[in-house]
């Protein structure tokens, strides 16, 4: 099994000084336990400087360490650089037409500028991240006709993007903060984690519902956003996103480099509601509920110019103004460590739920729930387990059209997943997973041969460098 890199990738992957060798060792170290293959580049790793003889290699959060004390001293003058790669490696045992391996990667080069230190900007802070997406999506190859992902990290062009530019102030005591710049909607607004493989128990869950126009990481737009801290652990925040399909480009010019696309087609606008409630002594939820409106034009789904189902006569759609849905997202931990050392240790659940409008959204709703317990023997304080189940549902307008034109209709898929995540060291993570789809595309196997059950396995490694 190898992975196809184009030549654009490899030429900007010299920004990570070594990033694709390094990712490459580690996933070559753990390949006989965790069925990972794929030449990831062959940068020499020795332009990093040993880390001190203090810096254990198992404990330390870093794989290349403190870089000979070059991390420490960017922090003192206010500059901190991540490096991190993820791979998704997953295989069908039943399901589609083919059982196959398939993976799919992602390194991310960023660096955050504290502007007090550096200009004397108080609350201040500017920030730049690239990402390298390279591999294949497994359930296209497998041909399973799934409606989400089933290696989530998947997507959007294997290429290097511009996923972040943007500066960040704080005002009057932190009340209020401001951000502008080129943003992925969902690193501000919607659900922010994705621990799991499918995409549909990953975080940005209106953007993995209704991809055409709002655009999850790595895809940026340029947008505002303004956030008001209240009382009682209660904010709110609004943001304008410049809705635009030439941001899913793959030229360079677009991807990479912060340049504002002509031919704008309106605005995005997210309104979110968060709590972070506090019960007895254990660690803060994140609840959200908001919304979002779009000013733009779009087809309606299901209905021609003469108001019959659109699959049967293929005449132009009717046009809609506007596009809008709403969401909520409930992550609360239950219980927490006895003995207080522990903050991250404990059983925490998640309940999200996003809903598109009928008129333009082939895909209407989505909602998953889940459980997360981090610290899982006594002997494995850092290993987590947890179990998720999603449904994401086809409109019923776009089924009713479907059934008067002849073709097969598609209602609701069901995905079943579980993990285990091995903290190996503290800079190497491994999740090793299972997945069942139940109605892949939300087809029934008798409508669609290939929508029989797949059970998927997989492993998810991230590497922080």
């Amino acid at each position: 099994m190898g992975t196809n890199i184009s030549p654009r990738v490899l030429s900007v992957r010299a920004l990570g000084v070594g990033l694709a060798a390094s990712a490459g060792m580690i996933f070559a170290m753990f390949a006989s336990a965790a069925a990972f293959a794929g030449d990831l580049g062959s940068a020499d790793s020795h332009s990093f400087k040993d880390p001190a003889p203090d810096d254990d290699f198992l404990t330390r959060p870093y794989l290349f360490g403190d870089w000979g004390g070059t991390r420490t001293r960017l922090r003192g003058m206010g500059i901190d650089v991540t490096f991190s790669g993820v791979n998704e490696t997953v295989g069908n045992v039943s399901g589609g037409r083919k059982n196959i391996i398939q993976q799919a990667s992602q390194f991310a080069l960023g660096a955050k500028f504290d502007m007090d230190k550096l200009a004397g900007w108080q609350g201040g802070t500017f920030n730049i991240t690239l990402s390298d997406r390279f591999g294949h999506s497994h359930a296209e190859d497998a041909h399973i006709p799934a409606l989400q992902l089933d290696n989530e990290v998947f997507g959007r062009g294997n290429i290097v993007r511009l996923t972040e530019l943007y500066y960040q102030q704080k005002l009057f005591g932190d009340q209020v903060q401001i951000k502008g710049g080129r943003l992925p909607v969902a690193s501000d607004f919607f659900f922010q984690h994705c621990d799991f493989l499918n995409l549909s128990l990953c975080g940005g869950q209106p953007g993995n519902l209704l991809g055409d126009y709002i655009y999850n990481w790595p895809v940026s737009q340029w947008a505002g956003i303004v956030k008001f801290n209240l009382p009682q652990d209660f904010a709110f925040q609004v943001g304008v996103y410049d809705r635009n399909d030439k941001y899913l480009d793959t030229r360079p010019d677009i991807a990479l480099l912060p340049s504002w696309p002509s031919d704008s087609q309106g605005a995005l606008v997210p309104l979110e509601l968060q709590w972070k409630p506090r019960i007895g002594n254990l660690q803060p939820g994140d609840w959200r509920v908001g919304g979002w409106f779009s000013t733009e034009d779009a087809q309606d789904v299901a209905k021609d110019i003469n108001g019959d189902p659109f699959l049967v006569t293929q005449l132009p759609a009717v046009i809609d103004s506007g596009r809008s849905g709403f969401y909520f997202s409930f992550l609360q931990p239950l219980t927490s460590d006895p003995t207080g050392a522990d903050p991250k240790y404990g059983l925490s659940v998640f309940v999200n739920g996003s809903f598109g409008d009928q008129e333009t959204s082939f895909l209407d709703r989505q909602i998953s729930i889940g459980l997360i317990q981090h610290g899982t023997f006594p002997w494995r304080p850092n290993d987590e387990i947890a179990f998720g189940y999603s449904q994401t549902h086809v409109n019923s307008r776009v089924a009713d059209a479907e059934a008067a034109a002849g073709l097969a209709t598609q209602d609701t898929e069901h995905v079943f997943e579980v993990w285990y995540g091995i903290q190996a060291t503290v800079w190497l993570n491994i999740h090793l997973d299972a997945q069942w789809i139940h109605n892949p595309g939300g087809f029934s196997e008798s409508e669609n041969p290939d929508a029989d059950d797949a059970v998927v396995l997989g492993a998810k490694t991230s590497v922080q460098f």
